[in-house]
């Protein structure tokens, strides 16, 4: 199940895999290609299918060639950057630019993107 807001933007060529549930904020957006969004897994202990939803909060950002693991939740206008790779069940900071494998903080950040009115990434 995917539950988009308002403005909620996926480009194209990405992999979402929405069985435990993808929720995307007004104005999240995963951008550039090939991202991979996951919220499936296997429980090591007992050997059974776990669900655990991916949130990206208003004005959330995942960059691309991204890997968002289940559980993750990206807070209001944390952005992921290019390449980085979320924590299984991360939580990552509002306001706040992460990278990395796994990603970590990297630095505050905030600009004109999350400040326009139009759901399309300006030129």
């Amino acid at each position: 199940m995917a539950d988009l807001g308002a403005h909620a933007v996926v480009s194209d060529r990405h992999h979402l895999d929405c069985s435990g549930g993808l929720v995307m904020a007004e104005s999240a957006t995963i951008g550039g290609v090939r991202c991979t969004v996951l919220t499936r897994g296997v429980d090591l202990e007992t050997g059974k299918r776990t669900l655990r939803p991916v949130v990206l909060d208003r004005q959330a950002y995942v960059s691309t060639n991204c890997t968002v693991m289940p559980g993750t939740k990206l807070a209001e206008r944390a952005v992921l950057a290019a390449g980085g790779v979320t924590a299984l069940a991360g939580i990552y900071a509002r306001h706040m630019l992460h990278g990395g494998v796994p990603a970590k903080p990297i630095r505050p950040i905030d600009g004109a993107h999350f400040d326009r009115a139009e759901a399309r990434i300006g030129r």
